[in-house]
C-alpha cells in the first residue's frame, strides 16, 4: 500500500506501507531520510484519507517500524 510520512515542516516524503495492524506499521522508504522520532503516517485511499500519529520504533536501511497512537480520518478526497 502506497502511503506518506509527514516530517519536518509539513514535507511529504512517498512510502510503501509493508505491514499495517492497529498498533504499528512497517514502511519502505525509497531514499535515506533522517526521521523524527514523531511523525505522521499519511495513508491515502479511494474513499479518503487516513492519519496515523506515529512514533519511530526502529530502523534497518530503508525499513522503519513505528508504534502508532491516534488516527484521524478525512472523506471525500
Amino acid at each position: 500500500m502506497r502511503g506518506d510520512l509527514i516530517i519536518g515542516g509539513g514535507r511529504a516524503e512517498p512510502v510503501a506501507v509493508l505491514d499495517l495492524t492497529a498498533f504499528g506499521a512497517r514502511v519502505a522508504m525509497r531514499r535515506t531520510l533522517l526521521l523524527p522520532t514523531r511523525l505522521l503516517l499519511r495513508l491515502t485511499l479511494v474513499e479518503g484519507m487516513v492519519l496515523y500519529d506515529a512514533e519511530l520504533a526502529w530502523r534497518r536501511g530503508l525499513d522503519a517500524g513505528m508504534a502508532l497512537s491516534g488516527r484521524r480520518e478525512a472523506k471525500g478526497l
